[in-house]
């Protein structure tokens, strides 16, 4: 403790606040828990947007390749899928999974195929369809989930 010239009181050392930390850890970060509410307003609004595109690109521009459109969306979730496991932790799972090739034609193929097709399905409807329309029939289609 040091002295005060002008008063001659103790002034005392400061005080740390925060406990120290050793050099070989620091502190881990706090975790932000999201709300499913949240995640599931964001889904509505990039699907909803997605339709609108869609029906854009097929209906007002005049592009009549509803195929090359499914891929092109295809190409682009790929090229985020793997962009998102290299850079960040959300996908921390898939180094947790045996994948041969004979799993991957059984489980990973079939799920791939019939979703392709549903894509390019989807989008053919839409140079016949309305948005609304389209967004009811998803509402309808969408399978409920209860816990």
């Amino acid at each position: 403790m040091g002295k005060d010239e002008e008063s001659g009181s103790t002034i005392a050392p400061p005080v740390s606040i925060q406990p120290p930390s050793s050099p070989s850890s620091s502190p881990a970060a706090p975790k932000i828990e999201l709300h499913p509410a949240f995640f599931v307003g964001i889904w509505i609004f990039f699907s909803g947007s997605v339709i609108l595109f869609n029906k854009w690109v097929l209906d007002t521009a005049g592009f009549r390749f509803p195929i090359f459109l499914t891929t092109w969306h295809l190409v682009f979730a790929t090229i985020m899928t793997q962009i998102l496991a290299r850079t960040t932790s959300l996908l921390d799972g898939l180094k947790t999974v045996k994948m041969d090739g004979r799993t991957y034609v059984r489980a990973i193929c079939p799920i791939g195929f019939f979703f392709c097709l549903s894509l390019i399905c989807s989008n053919q409807a839409y140079l016949y369809l309305s948005v609304a329309f389209i967004q009811m029939l998803k509402v309808c289609i969408s399978p409920s989930r209860s816990t």
